[in-house]
């Protein structure tokens, strides 16, 4: 799982950096998609690091759209990608955000990890 998670995540950096033909491709009409800042609302705590989405728009309101595409997680300190770290995922997708809990963990606690999203970016008038 994690191997796929990290080819997923390779694939997404490889597609950003790649400006497709849109008139060639047919996708004039999909959105342009931009990341948002980076979200670190909880540290490691007894139970492990929670970066749900719920919470992050709680806290951050406005700041995620509604459908995010695409979510990344890197360490807090390093930005260390979190498919590197071989630590186990509770929950990493764009519909819930990232749950790191430390009962899943090897060696007991998870690291502090950081969240971003890409979603449709904003027009600017």
């Amino acid at each position: 799982m994690i191997k796929l998670l990290f080819l997923t995540f390779v694939a997404v950096l490889v597609l950003a950096f790649v400006i497709p033909n849109k008139a060639a491709s047919g996708e004039v009409n999909r959105p342009r998609l931009c990341w948002t800042r980076w979200f670190n609302r909880d540290r490691p705590s007894a139970s492990g690091d929670w970066e749900t989405l719920k919470s992050l728009r709680e806290e951050y309101p406005g700041k995620i759209c509604r459908r995010p595409r695409v979510i990344q997680a890197v360490t807090a300190r390093k930005e260390i990608p979190a498919e590197r770290t071989k630590q186990k995922f509770y929950v990493y997708n764009t519909k819930t955000g990232f749950v790191c809990r430390n009962k899943d963990q090897k060696r007991g606690r998870c690291l502090d990890y950081k969240v971003r999203f890409r979603c449709p970016c904003r027009r600017r008038d």
